[in-house]
């Protein structure tokens, strides 16, 4: 998987529920947008299919928490996709899976292994605030420009969420694309990420970790 690929993967995997809508057990009250306690799970309906994605590991990094998270593969087994950097200033995505779907032993690495360090990208700004933009490298050859949209409520198999839109522009050869757009819900992270041209992913469903 090439590093584009592997970001805009880990990307369309990182506001209350609106009026009416039920409230997933255990979120009451959150000020986070990611889910932050160790079994949490988020499954995911892509256009290719169901993805499970679970969190595994949550370190403390100052003020901030590390949140580690792995999801099933096409053969449903599970494997590394991101670890995020979780604050109040934000979203940071820290490291990410630059290996997926690899049959065990066939390259020499284990799938604890395929996370990578890589330049901090920002993918949400706290507190939100409409308009708001700010820049990250992808890669050391692209560039990325994000853009904070005004809370609204998006609705998805999940529920219906009171949620903040982000807007991904990639530096693309070819001139101006449009968007990718993700929308972050506090205590859930996200739930909905637009590809152009493509069925939206969205979140089906979310299972607190038991205490």
């Amino acid at each position: 998987m090439t590093r584009v690929a592997a970001f805009l993967a880990a990307v369309a995997a990182v506001a209350c529920p609106a009026a009416g809508a039920p409230v997933p057990a255990g979120l009451e009250g959150p000020t986070h947008y990611y889910p932050m306690r160790v079994g949490d799970r988020m499954t995911y309906q892509f256009p290719h299919g169901e993805v499970e994605h679970v969190v595994t590991a949550v370190e403390k990094k100052g003020d901030a928490r590390v949140v580690t998270v792995w999801g099933t593969d096409g053969g449903g087994r599970y494997a590394p996709v991101m670890a995020v950097e979780v604050s109040g200033k934000g979203l940071v995505l820290v490291k990410q899976a630059v290996v997926r779907n690899v049959p065990d032993g066939t390259d020499g690495q284990k799938p604890e292994d395929w996370l990578e360090d890589r330049a901090p990208v920002a993918l949400l700004k706290l507190p939100p605030v409409a308009g708001q933009k700010w820049d990250a490298a992808v890669t050391p050859t692209l560039k990325a420009s994000f853009v904070t949209g005004k809370e609204e409520v998006v609705k998805v198999p999940a529920g219906a969420f009171r949620a903040v839109p982000v807007d991904l522009h990639l530096d693309l050869p070819g001139g101006a694309r449009p968007p990718f757009r993700l929308w972050f819900v506090r205590g859930v992270g996200p739930v909905k990420f637009e590809s152009p041209g493509e069925e939206p992913a969205v979140l089906k469903a979310f299972s607190a970790a038991k205490d």
